[in-house]
C-alpha cells in the first residue's frame, strides 16, 4: 500500500518532467507554467480527503517547492520568461495571477 501511495505522489513530478523532455527545445516560459501546475496538483493531493496518508509524503516536498516558487516569482526573469514565449504571453499571466 505504501508503494501505491508513493506512485500517486511521484506521478505528478514525473508527468511534469516527461512533458519537458517531449519538447524539442524546452523553454523557461514553458517550464514555469508547468512548475505551477505541478504545485497545484501536489497541493490538491495534500488536501484530498481520499488520500490523507499522502500528506506526510507531500508536505516536505511541497514546502520546499513553495519556498523556491516564492523566490522565483520575485524575479524579473520569471515574468520576462512568460512574456517571451509566444504561446503563453499575457494570457497565462491574466489567467493565473
Amino acid at each position: 500500500e505504501v508503494l501505491q501511495d508513493m506512485e500517486v505522489v511521484l506521478e505528478v513530478p514525473s508527468h511534469a518532467q516527461q512533458s519537458m523532455c517531449g519538447e524539442s527545445i524546452p523553454l523557461l516560459g514553458g517550464a514555469l507554467p508547468l512548475y505551477e501546475t505541478f504545485l497545484a496538483q501536489w497541493t490538491g493531493l495534500s488536501l484530498a480527503c481520499d488520500h490523507p496518508q499522502l500528506v506526510s509524503f507531500i508536505s516536505p516536498g511541497l514546502e520546499s517547492a513553495n519556498y523556491y516558487h516564492d523566490h522565483l516569482r520575485c524575479s524579473k526573469a520569471y515574468l520576462f520568461a512568460i512574456f517571451v514565449d509566444p504561446c503563453i504571453q499575457l494570457s497565462w499571466v491574466e489567467q493565473h495571477w
